[in-house]
């Protein structure tokens, strides 16, 4: 496979692509690869994304305890040194922010914030998770510190005729 090109027959077209929990590991400068995926949706399709809410309340506050303790701020040091590159949250977005990159880009974007449901992961989560999902209650009724992302783009008129074949 050619580098930056996805393994599609060229007349293969999508009505939704989804990037589920996937934007918060790209890696810098991604405005190819964007170019790509959007080649492989028909005109009315759409791109279907979920990531982190880097305001989440849960976020701010494990971000401040850092903080407090001195041990820095973003991801961790043992998590670049010891996890693979792929695992690692380069970047997580606010909705202001999901806005500008799409926007900077060319692109329409519609955000729904949503509130992670935890209740058929309860069995399995550590303490510390827990604890995590406690102090997400306390952005329920504020949606712009809720956990989770929901993003739908499509292209604008201008950029589907630039992506036209």
């Amino acid at each position: 496979m050619e580098e930056g090109k996805f393994p599609y027959n060229k007349n293969e077209k999508f009505d939704l692509i989804l990037f589920t929990e996937t934007l918060e590991h790209l890696p810098f400068r991604p405005q190819k690869m964007w170019v790509e995926v959007f080649k492989l949706l028909k005109d009315e399709g759409r791109i279907y994304i979920t990531t982190p809410n880097s305001l989440s309340i849960r976020r701010i506050s494990l971000q401040f305890l850092r903080i407090i303790t001195r041990d820095g701020y973003g991801p961790k040091i043992d998590d670049i040194l010891s996890k693979p590159s792929y695992a690692i949250h380069w970047k997580e977005y606010s909705p202001k922010e999901i806005y500008k990159y799409f926007k900077t880009l060319g692109y329409n974007v519609e955000i729904k914030i949503n509130f992670y449901s935890y209740k058929k992961l309860l069995r399995s989560l550590s303490p510390f998770d827990l604890i995590g999902m406690l102090i997400n209650l306390f952005s329920f009724p504020i949606k712009h510190f809720r956990e989770e992302l929901e993003i739908w783009i499509s292209l604008n008129k201008e950029k589907r005729n630039s992506c036209s074949r």
